[in-house]
């Protein structure tokens, strides 16, 4: 059974009545009980302008969608309904990638990362909950380092990883700006998914193009880059048909479980989200989504925080 753990998947779904509409939605996958969140994010100012852009430890980070709006960011704990403002950057009138660094196990303050980009990633911005400050850094990774908008990071180990467009390799930046790496990964077939589980970095893509595996890695040595394979599954296997190349563009990974062997995708085949348990190597269906997925926006895995410190929020 899925642990509570990972309780459920955040997601934007358009309905298929004849007028449809798009609205933010939340999956139970424990298959029990009501959400045990509002996704409309009622609670918030503003919630119909406001688009959620990354979730981190039970924390979502948002953005409103008008330029007249009172601020750009908001941190808000959708289980607790408490929420914070974040004052604009200097790239606010900039077009950026942004995500969520935060551990409550080490710490209840946060950080935003901003990517700001013109074709590469020229820049950094990052805000400190701590000084209530934003610090620019510039960026050292490649002149071709162009970022996946459309997946998942990674904050482990007081660093962001997230994962580069085109040659497929993982990001790092610590939340100062000042350490920053790249980290190769075995090359696949799209844009690989990158998750946590039991404090390691896993890597998963379809990297066998003939047989169409999905592949999973874990990064055993962050001194040496080394990934170690830890599983494989044929890609006909986890959509239940008979072939998968016509249909690997109807399933998307979602995240893998932070502690067991479970992979979470969604399949637009029949608009359901499943697991995949490596150990029995078994599918399970959990729920339907009752709506198809909205694209490009990203669906996130969530983890409710229910007891946290009340300390900077409104």
């Amino acid at each position: 059974s899925v642990l509570p753990a990972f309780p459920g998947v955040l997601k934007h779904g358009v309905s298929t009545d004849p007028f449809p509409e798009s609205a933010r939605h939340f999956a139970n996958v424990t298959g029990r009980g009501e959400p045990m969140i509002r996704p409309s994010l009622s609670f918030l100012p503003g919630y119909a302008d406001i688009d959620i852009l990354d979730c981190c430890n039970g924390r979502l980070l948002c953005r409103s969608r008008t330029a007249a709006g009172p601020f750009r960011y908001v941190i808000c704990n959708p289980a607790t309904e408490q929420w914070a403002a974040v004052p604009q950057s200097n790239q606010s009138w900039n077009i950026c990638s942004a995500r969520l660094g935060f551990d409550p196990a080490v710490s209840p303050h946060f950080h935003v990362f901003e990517f700001v980009e013109t074709g590469a990633v020229d820049g950094l911005e990052i805000y400190s909950s701590v000084t209530g400050e934003w610090v620019h850094s510039y960026s050292r990774w490649s002149d071709k380092a162009r970022l996946c908008h459309d997946v998942s990071t990674v904050f482990l180990n007081g660093f962001l990883h997230m994962v580069a467009f085109e040659h497929q390799d993982v990001l790092v930046v610590d939340t100062e700006g000042k350490v920053r790496r790249t980290i190769p990964v075995p090359r696949g077939y799209y844009n690989g998914l990158i998750g946590q589980s039991r404090g390691k970095l896993y890597y998963l893509n379809v990297v066998e193009v003939y047989d169409f595996k999905l592949t999973v890695f874990v990064l055993e040595d962050y001194a040496t880059d080394h990934w170690v394979f830890k599983h494989s599954v044929r890609m006909s296997k986890l959509l239940g048909t008979k072939n998968s190349y016509p249909t690997l563009q109807y399933y998307s990974l979602i995240a893998v479980h932070p502690e067991c062997h479970l992979i979470f995708f969604i399949s637009d085949l029949d608009h359901t989200i499943r697991c995949y348990d490596m150990d029995c190597r078994e599918v399970l269906v959990i729920c339907n989504m009752g709506c198809m997925r909205e694209w490009p926006k990203r669906c996130l895995p969530y983890v409710p925080l229910f007891s946290e410190s009340s300390v900077g929020w409104n």
